[in-house]
């Protein structure tokens, strides 16, 4: 699952706040089709859900951590 990007083609985007990474995420995702197992991580800016994805997403096994 994927959230963020640090180097595109050898190009490393650290530099870049983490709003242009995410924005450059979403258009490898759409320009490239990644296929399974890539996910793009669903973003939010609302606590609510971002603390449900945390709960309930770190409860699967095979999640890093687990």
């Amino acid at each position: 699952m994927a959230f963020d990007v640090l180097q595109i083609d050898g190009v490393e985007t650290l530099n870049l706040p983490y709003g242009e990474r995410r924005r450059r995420l979403e258009v490898l995702f759409s320009t490239r089709a990644l296929p399974a197992p890539w996910t793009l991580c669903p973003m939010t800016t609302d606590l609510a859900p971002a603390q449900d994805w945390l709960e309930t997403w770190t409860d699967v096994s095979g999640v890093e951590g687990w």
